[in-house]
């Protein structure tokens, strides 16, 4: 507080307090970002993947028996690093997501890693992410009926 005395006369003190507030809104932002995504089933067929930081979206296309990678970079604009879970599911039971199993039907593959937090470079502070890859194995069982199935990347904090 703010205190203002005055002297009259020697005798007579008058004081005032005036009362100083600040207020502060602050907006909290998502740290994490899809960087890049990507992938090849069988003879090295690509996926095609579009990003928009938070949503990506893949098509692609592959036989009945093959496999492959769905490839997925996380960047981390935080100053701390953050834990995060990495969680494939399929919309099929003939499609095997991680290591091969004898768990029937197989289970959903998870990965635990730490994105390493933001740093800063050069004179004008270019905020360089943290980031990991992630790679969700893919195995089509030869048994899986033609027709589209989805395959779910979730990655939570």
């Amino acid at each position: 507080m703010l205190a203002v005395a005055f002297l009259v006369a020697g005798t007579m003190t008058v004081s005032a307090f005036v009362a100083l507030t600040t207020t502060t809104t602050l907006t909290v932002m998502e740290p994490l970002t899809i960087l890049t995504i990507g992938g090849t089933f069988g003879a090295g067929t690509p996926l095609t993947c579009s990003s928009s930081g938070t949503t990506a979206t893949c098509t692609g296309s592959a036989n009945a028996g093959e496999s492959g990678t769905i490839d997925l970079q996380v960047g981390n604009f935080a100053s701390v690093s953050i834990s995060v879970t990495v969680l494939a599911t399929s919309s099929s039971g003939f499609v095997l997501l991680g290591p091969p199993s004898n768990t029937v039907p197989a289970p959903p593959f998870s990965q635990t890693f730490t994105i390493p937090a933001a740093t800063t470079t050069g004179p004008t502070h270019i905020i360089v992410p943290g980031s990991i890859s992630a790679q969700v194995p893919v195995s089509i069982s030869q048994s899986a009926a033609p027709g589209p199935i989805t395959i779910t990347i979730t990655v939570s904090r």
